[in-house]
């Protein structure tokens, strides 16, 4: 017998009105010891590129065994959209179920849930291994990123001073604004890179930079950094050295992160 079922379709707005920044934190926390543990399949992330119109799109399928759903997730940046008025990102999920293949939910979400899944693994990165104790925290870049990893920062660690650093002026005065109310920590423009991490406990660096601008001779001991901004062959965001004094590098998927990102072998 034919049975339909109809498929639900949900919006950024009605996404965001159910799902909260704990609640991220703790699924993708989960989602890290299935994979951790063997039980998550996530084969590697196509990618594809529209180098004419400045995009890039990544389609990135998962599913942990045993679950009644799996999920296919595509998400895409064009870079020159902002020109026109448009958001940079945009994407949606589709979610299926595991025993019949067939679709129970698309989730067009305009990038939220990936950019909320990003902030809360910088979340889970902190919570597990930065120092319990924290005064300052840097943020290298002024955009969407930038403020959601912060926001979720404030979870699991309380910290007293936030520094902020960006390219544009202007726009680091918008992340003041956008900030303030959210936060207890005061916010200080900072006018280098370097003013911004000297003797900040956690950075975070959430940039499209092509080249280092995150030195390792200005860290203190014992600095956490969360660096989400190189997700391409061609980003880079901490000097070389930076990984060479570090105590600790973690990844989330190795494979991955041996190709893509800060580890990669330049």
């Amino acid at each position: 017998m034919n049975v339909q079922r109809e498929v639900l379709v949900l919006n950024k707005e009605e996404i965001e009105s159910v799902l909260t920044i704990d609640d991220a934190i703790e699924a993708v926390e989960e989602g890290f010891k299935a994979y951790n543990s063997g039980m998550a399949v996530i084969p590697f992330p196509v990618a594809l590129q529209v180098a004419d119109h400045s995009g890039d799109v990544h389609i990135k399928p998962g599913y942990i065994r045993g679950y009644d759903t799996y999920t296919v997730k595509i998400a895409s940046g064009f870079y020159d959209n902002p020109k026109s008025g448009l958001p940079a990102s945009h994407g949606m999920l589709l979610l299926f179920d595991s025993k019949t293949g067939y679709p129970l939910c698309i989730e067009v979400d305009r990038c939220y849930l990936t950019d909320l899944r990003t902030a809360a693994a910088g979340a889970v990165a902190a919570r597990a291994l930065a120092k319990k104790i924290v005064g300052r925290v840097a943020v290298i870049g002024t955009g969407t990123q930038a403020r959601m990893q912060i926001a979720a920062l404030s979870r699991v660690r309380n910290f007293d001073e936030l520094m902020v650093w960006g390219r544009r002026p202007g726009q680091v005065e918008k992340y003041v604004t956008a900030m303030k109310d959210s936060l207890d920590a005061r916010i200080v423009p900072a006018s280098t890179v370097e003013e911004a991490v000297s003797g900040s406990d956690i950075v975070v660096t959430a940039t499209m930079a092509t080249s280092p601008i995150v030195k390792a001779s200005w860290l203190s001991e014992g600095v956490h950094i969360t660096a989400m901004g190189s997700d391409s062959p061609e980003k880079q965001e901490l000097e070389s050295a930076v990984l060479g004094r570090a105590d600790k590098i973690i990844v989330d998927s190795l494979r991955q992160c041996a190709n893509l990102g800060e580890v990669i072998t330049r």
